[in-house]
This record gives C-alpha cells, sequence and structure tokens, in this order.
C-alpha cells in the first residue's frame, strides 16, 4: 500500500507536483492545506506530514515538535536556503528555494521519513526506482518493470560510473557464470532504455563502453 504524505502549509501547487514527481505505486500525497493544522480524518492515512515552511517569516521549533508529538508522525519541514536551524527530536529539514521544483533530496527525505527502506528506493537525477514494488518513475512518468529488469537497473544505479561486462551482469542478475550466449542482456538493456531514456537511440543514462560493457550514469537534479 502506497505510504501516505499529509502535505501542510504552502500553496496547493506544491502538492500537485510532488504527486507529479512521487511514484503513484510508492506514495500517495494526500491534500494539502493552506494553515498548517492537519485534518483528523487524514492524519489516519499518513505516515509523514510534510510541512512547507519556505514562506514562514520566523522558524518555530516549537509548532514543529508539537506537530510530532500530537500526531505520532515524522515530520518534514521544508526550508529555504537561507535559514539555519537546530532541529527538534523526531522533525527533519531539506533546504528547497522558494518557487524550487521538487527535488531528489526532498523524494529521498520523503522516502526515508515514510520508512522506506533506503535499499528499497534508488534515486538518481529525475529517477525513482522502487526496487520493492518494481516500478520506475522518471519525471512525471511511471513504468512497470520485470524481475531481471529492475534487478539489472537497480545493479547499474547502485553502482554508477562503474563499468559492467558482461560476465558480472550474468553471475549478479542471471545467477549464473555462464557467458557462451550473453543476447539476453542486449535485449533486455534496449527493454531497459525504452523506460529510462528520453530516446533510447542515445541513452544518456545507459551507456555503451564498447569492447568493455555497460555504465549507468548518475546527472543531476
Amino acid at each position: 500500500m502506497p505510504k501516505g504524505v499529509l502535505v501542510l502549509g504552502g500553496a496547493g501547487s506544491f502538492a500537485d507536483a510532488l504527486r507529479e514527481r512521487l511514484d503513484a505505486n510508492l506514495f500517495a500525497v494526500l491534500p494539502g492545506y493552506p494553515s498548517a493544522t492537519p485534518n483528523q480524518g487524514r492524519l489516519l492515512r499518513a505516515n509523514l506530514l510534510l510541512l512547507d515552511s519556505r514562506r514562514a517569516h520566523e522558524d518555530n521549533e516549537a509548532r514543529w515538535t508539537a506537530l510530532h508529538v500530537s500526531s505520532g508522525l515524522p515530520v518534514l519541514v521544508l526550508l529555504c536556503r537561507e535559514h539555519s536551524v537546530i532541529l527538534p527530536l523526531g522533525v527533519v529539514s531539506v533546504c528547497l528555494d522558494e518557487d524550487g521544483p521538487v527535488t531528489p533530496r526532498v523524494a529521498e527525505a520523503i522516502a526515508r521519513g515514510c520508512s522506506v527502506d533506503p535499499q528499497g528506493v534508488i534515486l538518481s537525477g529525475d529517477l525513482l526506482l522502487g526496487v520493492d514494488a518494481r516500478r520506475l518513475a522518471r519525471g512525471g512518468d511511471s513504468y512497470a518493470l520485470t524481475v531481471k529488469e529492475c534487478r539489472l537497473l537497480q545493479l547499474f544505479m547502485s553502482r554508477p560510473g562503474q563499468v559492467l561486462d558482461r560476465k558480472a551482469l550474468m553471475r549478479e542478475v542471471w545467477d549464473t557464470d555462464y557467458t557462451g550466449d550473453t543476447r539476453t542482456i542486449d535485449v533486455h538493456i534496449c527493454w531497459l532504455r525504452r523506460k529510462l531514456e528520453e530516446d533510447p537511440r542515445h541513452p544518456v543514462y545507459l551507456r555503451t563502453v564498447r569492447s568493455m560493457g555497460y555504465r549507468f550514469e548518475a546527472r543531476g537534479a
């Protein structure tokens, strides 16, 4: 079941942007409120409170602590970059420009705050891989992965910049040392690129290293 993220404060457009950024199979963004007062009904569906304090005139650590204590949920506070505060127990923060887009750091903080296993969610640039759900989110799109596609992409994303040869791929993904016919690797790479790349014919994430293997290129947000 998707983890509930209850958005408090800020503009409704941020909750919409968050929905587009997060994979709906992993996270459910609950309707945001202009105030910082959570709706009791939606609290029951939430795993995390996300408080958008980027436009607040002053930091309110006592308020953040009260939200954490009264709800029993972790609180993630969005702050402008110039803020510098000591956070109370049960509260974490991420810096984000006042009108900035949802970044991988925000998505990662949400995943950790929702108690999603860090090994189960891998982020790189605008990519989010949900290992357990076998889902790939790229920008606003979401794709289902086969077991082998997911294992293959997990291996690449966990080793950015490292060239992986066919022997290593067969051993790690297909659990065999057989390398007599590795065309199945090429087929799976082709399938992955259709979901991973804007233009599969000119890949920017999953690159071929001639006579060596393949390399995953981590890209910034």
